[in-house]
Formats: structure tokens, C-alpha cells, sequence
């Protein structure tokens, strides 16, 4: 697949938007993306992911009898 902003190069970063609702989809090659400032800024972590579904398991704790 060639990147959507420059049509040459092969695409290799692939950022699904989902906003409102709307899926969009963006596929970009690594120079594109680095130009791009808003998708390497992004607030999203995996580590703030892995964080978030770790605490919300540990407070929603389930006792089954032994």
C-alpha cells in the first residue's frame, strides 16, 4: 500500500481515527509520518493503556469460592 500523502513510498504507519462516531483511516510512509506532528504526539501510550486496564482489574476484583 503507498502512503496517502506522498503516493511513492511504501506505507508503513497506519492511524485509525475514530471520532464522533466516523472511522478514518490514515496510511503513511515514516517521512510522511515524522512531517506529521499530530500522529507521533499523540497522548495515547500503550503504557497509559496497560496502566488504566491493570488498575480498573485490580478494583473490580471477583471472589469465587475455593
Amino acid at each position: 500500500m503507498l502512503c496517502n500523502e506522498c503516493g511513492k513510498n511504501e506505507a508503513n504507519v497506519h492511524v485509525t481515527y475514530i471520532i464522533n462516531g466516523k472511522k478514518t483511516e490514515s496510511h503513511l510512509c515514516e517521512e510522511c509520518a515524522k512531517k506529521n506532528k499530530s500522529i507521533l504526539n499523540s497522548s495515547f501510550s500503550m503504557e497509559n493503556l496497560f496502566s488504566a486496564m491493570l488498575n480498573n482489574s485490580f478494583n473490580n476484583k471477583t471472589y469465587l469460592p475455593a
